[in-house]
């Protein structure tokens, strides 16, 4: 709850990602829209991002009552840093991002053990080089 609650005292957003990560494409829709109940009861938010970019027409129907919001904003993203997969080097995952980013990008990294060692190094330097370029980083 604290690093929760520093995460928006520092300005960000957060969104609901669901709470055990389940593939939309693989989950029936009841079991899926509790799975975001679930996330809502930690995070209060109208933004939501289906993990591995997969949700159903009628999942998505199903998302304001899920979330208990009136408007709902799927983000999704269009580059995606592999930094999950182990046989990518941080430096892969790096040259990754900076050939795919343009203008307006949301870029996915993951905050997880698996991903730790190529987020720590990656992520940085990606947001360096970005910097340098003229890049501008803001919450959606």
């Amino acid at each position: 709850p604290g690093i929760y609650q520093q995460i928006l005292e520092d300005g960000h957003r957060t969104g609901n990602h669901t709470y055990s990560h389940p593939n939309g494409w693989k989950t029936d829709t009841p079991l899926y829209l509790e799975d975001i109940k679930k996330a809502r009861d930690l995070i209060d938010s109208s933004l939501f991002r289906p993990p591995y970019g997969r949700i159903t027409k009628r999942q998505a129907k199903g998302l304001e009552a899920a979330l208990q919001k009136k408007e709902v904003t799927v983000v999704m993203w269009d580059v995606l840093s592999a930094d999950f997969d182990l046989s990518f080097s941080p430096e892969d995952c790096a040259h990754i991002v900076l050939r795919a980013v343009s203008p307006g990008s949301i870029v996915v990294f993951h905050d997880s053990e698996k991903a730790k060692r190529n987020l720590q190094i990656a992520l940085p330097h990606v947001l360096e080089t970005l910097s340098r370029r003229g890049y501008r980083f803001k919450s959606l």
